[in-house]
């Protein structure tokens, strides 16, 4: 269980190759960040001490922490910001298994 009673914002990143899509909450749940964001280091930075100076602490949560999720969590890291990584496959919900059926049809009774 993580601590957030310290936290000011809540910044989700969808990291991507070319740009992430980055979503800011309150712990009150109000939004106040949701846009595109390009995968460079100056804008991240900006980003991260804007967020910072505003709200005081913030939370960069990532779903991949390798690979193209490297950078905004170094910088974030760099930046003061505390940071989490939430594998993708639990927000997708449970997986189950199906099986395929088959379909009726006039040679096949049901």
């Amino acid at each position: 269980m993580y601590d957030t009673s310290d936290i000011g914002v809540l910044l989700g990143l969808d990291v991507g190759k070319g740009e992430h899509r980055a979503h800011g909450l309150t712990p009150a749940a109000k939004a106040v960040y949701g846009k595109r964001l390009p995968n460079t280091e100056p804008k991240l930075r900006a980003l991260f001490e804007k967020l910072l100076a505003k709200f005081g602490s913030v939370l960069v949560i990532v779903d991949q922490p390798a690979n193209i999720g490297a950078l905004p969590l170094t910088v974030a890291r760099d930046a003061g910001c505390q940071v989490a990584y939430l594998p993708a496959w639990p927000a997708a919900g449970p997986r189950t298994s199906t099986r395929a059926r088959p379909k009726p049809t006039r040679a096949t009774p049901p």
